[in-house]
């Protein structure tokens, strides 16, 4: 093994993942994680791997074995602290770890570390003018490198690894510089939780605003260098994707650079099983993302009086501000797509020219509408989701739209566009919203075929300010049902509310899966059975107990969010954790 592999359990725990950051200036960004340390990873190991069953349990001892083979010299009983340095590319991580005070009283404290170090093929050599500065070298042919400090004071030490030789200077002054790992942390050491992490910028100022947004750009072209396209990709498909994580980029960089607090939290009670992921969110006065959050809460939501439906496996709602940036994205998006789609269009085999031709008009049609929306400023959605004993969906969703009655000029559109589509006009109303149905021949979207069965009807409900989607067993009942409790529109602090249950959704991926191909190649195969596998394990772990809430409030300008688990997910991450041990680390 190589200490490549302690660096990545490591990483693990830094659940902000690979952010740039800097060698730290003033302006940079504090990019940190804090975990209570590996006496308690391990008691969380141990307590999620007791929800399996007893063959999945002996995979505890090797576990077990194998964190206390990656800490030795490490004290179990202390925090582990990370931080993420960007601005030296590749990105490093500034690691300490507390070390465990040696048997023989004479012996220096990081001795056993350092063993340990060199058992996964680091060597240390001590700097010829520091006594406590140790130069990693790795093994011959490799590029890895670094700096190793203890601070014999506080008994830590700390560690940074890179593959580039330039940045060595630098990072020597950072590991220089550093000192005790929990004096600025009083907001993470506060919370009792399993892991924390936090993004902190301490200087607020346009000029190192701009500074960081100058450090995110090599950080950006480097990721995006990374996107190739693929030998079966079509261009439109390659743009589509790549524009989209460009977008992912374009808010990761704003909270970088113009949060003023980020803060997550996860925690797991070993006394109930369940599990939380929480954050909370501020912005620096006066940049976008600070305007972003004051809109947050300030349109009522319209579906605020519609209760969660009885069985519901899903209950959703959506009362967000688009800001100007993300309709600029959403709008490029919906661009893409279109290009994609009329890719897809062209190239089907069982439709004439004519049908194409009304086809893609019948998309832009739908695309223009969804642009018109997204210009809008404000999205407010509702869904509800109910699984029968069959595992099929009755779905009733509604989501707000602007002169969203074009609609009933456009849905006949639909029956010309493709042979066997079918769309009936008027088939019911509700209060001010009309009900049309439609029905997809076999293989004309196959993915709606895949979704929501072949042949099944789709009821779409329009007014001019929303759009009303119903499907499954029962769908019109339901749908109207659902439009009738709609009352007065209410303002209040929810962005975002959802509360469901995982096990019927793995139901019906498992079902669906059944008529997915197997794949050509052995690699598609064995993923493919990977996958079997993954949901075979969600499947068992959701069926006692699978309940999920998620929420996201805003109040006095902080945005607050809070995930809750039940067992279930607990006992599903057992089960994975123990077929990883199997599959990887058994020797």
């Amino acid at each position: 093994m190589k200490l490549k592999l302690f660096a990545g359990l490591l990483a693990v725990l830094t659940i902000v993942g690979v952010i740039p950051a800097s060698a730290q200036e003033p302006h940079h960004s504090r990019i940190t994680v804090l975990h209570p340390g590996f006496d308690s990873l391990k008691d969380d190991l141990k307590s999620v791997l007791d929800l399996t069953t007893e063959a999945e349990q002996t995979q505890w001892d090797n576990l077990r074995d194998y964190i206390d083979t990656l800490q030795i010299g490490v004290d179990g009983s202390r925090p582990v602290r990370v931080d993420v340095l960007t601005g030296v590319t590749p990105s490093s991580y500034l690691v300490w770890v507390p070390l465990m005070k040696p048997e023989n009283a004479k012996g220096n404290i990081a001795d056993d570390f350092r063993d340990s170090m060199e058992a996964f093929g680091y060597e240390t050599e001590r700097d010829t003018k520091d006594r406590t500065l140790y130069r990693i070298r790795g093994e011959e042919g490799t590029p890895d490198t670094g700096w190793f400090r203890v601070l014999p004071e506080i008994e830590y030490g700390i560690f940074v690894l890179t593959t580039n030789e330039k940045d060595m200077n630098l990072l020597k002054q950072v590991v220089l510089k550093a000192g005790d790992p929990l004096t600025d942390l009083s907001d993470l050491k506060s919370a009792s939780q399993s892991m924390g992490a936090e993004i902190v910028n301490n200087n607020e100022s346009a000029d190192d605003q701009a500074k960081r947004l100058s450090a995110f750009g090599p950080f950006r072209k480097e990721t995006l260098g990374t996107i190739q396209k693929r030998p079966d990709e079509s261009e439109a498909a390659f743009k589509l994707r790549h524009d989209f994580i460009d977008q992912q980029l374009d808010e990761l960089q704003r909270l970088l650079v113009e949060a003023k607090t980020i803060r997550a939290f996860a925690n797991l009670d070993r006394e109930t099983k369940k599990s939380s992921l929480s954050f909370s969110a501020k912005a620096i006065e006066g940049t976008s993302l600070a305007d972003t959050i004051a809109q947050l809460a300030t349109k009522p939501d319209a579906f605020a009086s519609v209760p969660r439906m009885e069985g519901s496996a899903l209950s959703l709602r959506v009362n967000h501000p688009i800001d100007s940036m993300r309709q600029e994205n959403s709008i490029e998006t919906v661009v893409n797509m279109e290009a994609d789609f009329n890719e897809t269009i062209d190239k089907a085999t069982n439709l004439s020219a004519d049908e194409k031709t009304t086809a893609k008009k019948f998309l832009k049609d739908i695309l223009d509408l969804t642009q018109d929306g997204i210009r809008t400023g404000y999205i407010n959605l509702m869904v509800e989701a109910v699984a029968d004993d069959n595992d099929e969906f009755t779905i009733v969703a509604a989501v707000s739209a602007t002169k969203a009655t074009r609609l009933n000029t456009i849905l006949p559109e639909l029956a010309k566009a493709g042979k066997g589509n079918t769309v009936e006009v008027n088939v019911a109303t509700q209060g001010d919203v009309t009900i049309h149905r439609i029905q997809l021949a076999e293989g004309f979207v196959n993915l709606v075929d895949r979704v929501f069965g072949v042949k099944q009807d789709l009821f779409v409900g329009v007014t001019e300010d929303y759009v009303w989607l119903a499907s499954g067993p029962g769908a019109l009942d339901k749908l109207k049902a659902t439009i009738s409790q709609v009352g007065e529109p209410v303002t209040t602090s929810t962005v975002i509310h959802a509360e469901g249950n995982l096990l019927p959704w793995m139901k019906r991926l498992d079902k669906i899966a059944a008529t997915a191909p197997e794949g050509k190649t052995p690699e598609e195969k064995e993923a493919k059975r990977s996958r079997d596998r993954m949901r075979a394990r969600a499947i068992a772990a959701f069926e006692s107990s699978d309940a999920v809430t998620i929420d996201v409030k805003v109040t006095d300008g902080v945005v607050e969010g809070l995930a809750t688990f039940d067992v279930g997910m607990m006992k599903f991450a057992g089960k994975a954790i123990s077929a990883f041990s199997k599959e990887n680390l058994n020797e």
